[in-house]
């Protein structure tokens, strides 16, 4: 439940959760043929690795924990 994972501090927004998952989705099942498009596609993308790493780091935090 992204609600939950927001409130626990896990991830930073719900939305924004949703929108990298819909990014992720079109990017691995659309065709991007626009050379601008599939740019703005990727570095849409790299915005999210940094949330993506961290994400990581509180999950690995929270099991070392336990």
């Amino acid at each position: 439940d992204l609600g939950k994972l927001e409130k626990l501090q896990i991830i930073t927004s719900a939305d924004g959760w949703l929108q990298a998952r819909s990014l992720r989705n079109k990017m691995i099942h659309e065709y991007i043929s626009s050379c601008v498009l599939l740019t703005d596609a990727v570095n849409q993308a790299n915005e999210y690795v940094q949330e993506l790493n961290q994400v990581f780091v509180k999950i690995s935090q929270d099991m070392d924990a336990r």
